[in-house]
């Protein structure tokens, strides 16, 4: 299949949500990561800098579900949970959504990617259109956080507040903070020269100055193989 320019310039937005696991329940089944993905959030942005589709779905949690503060933070319960499917079916939904389009993974920080990654491997879960996202997937994060000179990281809404764009919705709502996290990419892509560097997180997590590249060229420049 011959993919055309946009097929190759379009970037996947994920945002994921979490409750703990019941360390006692979890142990047993021998899962050791203290964290369950329970709503998978995901745009696709354009090179015309539009979100063009979107996928959001719930999870359910096998070794634990949300407590008071968690739903409180989120607004998903576990009423929400019960009937969602487990995670390696949300996963391949979301693989059937992605089809043949060529994406580069973005998310605010690496929490996404390490939970992803790690509860996969305990879960025993493969799949491949999910596992390449790992290749090049970007922690927008660490990058913005370098760029402003900060000591400690940024939130997501405190960016956008800097960056004079518009929060929508609800946060910590998976679906709600990938469009918003897309519409950050979207507003630093129009600029000639942002000054933020980022780097797949694979590669280097020091961030070493050899193998950065700047946002504001490189967002427009990326190609796939």
């Amino acid at each position: 299949m011959l993919y055309t320019e946009q097929d190759m310039e379009q970037y996947l937005v994920i945002d994921l949500e979490f409750c703990r696991t019941d360390k006692h329940t979890a142990k047993l089944r021998k899962y050791y990561v203290p964290h369950e993905v329970m709503q998978i959030g995901a745009v696709i942005l354009n090179e015309e800098n539009e979100v063009v589709d979107s996928f959001r779905s719930f999870v359910h949690p096998q070794f634990g579900m949300p407590d008071e503060k968690v739903s409180e933070l989120t607004g998903i319960t576990e009423e929400d949970l019960k009937d969602a499917p487990l995670l390696q079916k949300a996963l391949a939904s979301m693989a059937e959504w992605i089809g043949g389009r060529k994406v580069i993974a973005a998310s605010w920080s690496d929490t996404d990617y390490r939970q992803l990654s790690d509860e996969m491997s305990q879960k025993h879960i493969h799949n491949r259109t999910i596992e390449k996202l790992f290749d090049d997937w970007v922690d927008l994060q660490k990058a913005y956080t370098k760029m402003v000179g900060s000591s400690q990281a940024i939130s997501l809404e405190k960016a956008m507040i800097a960056a004079s764009v518009e929060v929508d919705g609800r946060l910590h709502d998976g679906a709600v903070d990938a469009f918003n996290t897309a519409k950050l990419i979207s507003s630093i892509r129009k600029q000639e020269d942002s000054g933020i560097e980022i780097r797949p997180i694979h590669e280097d997590n020091s961030y070493e100055e050899d193998m950065g590249f700047t946002l504001g060229s490189a967002f427009a420049n990326i190609r796939f193989n």
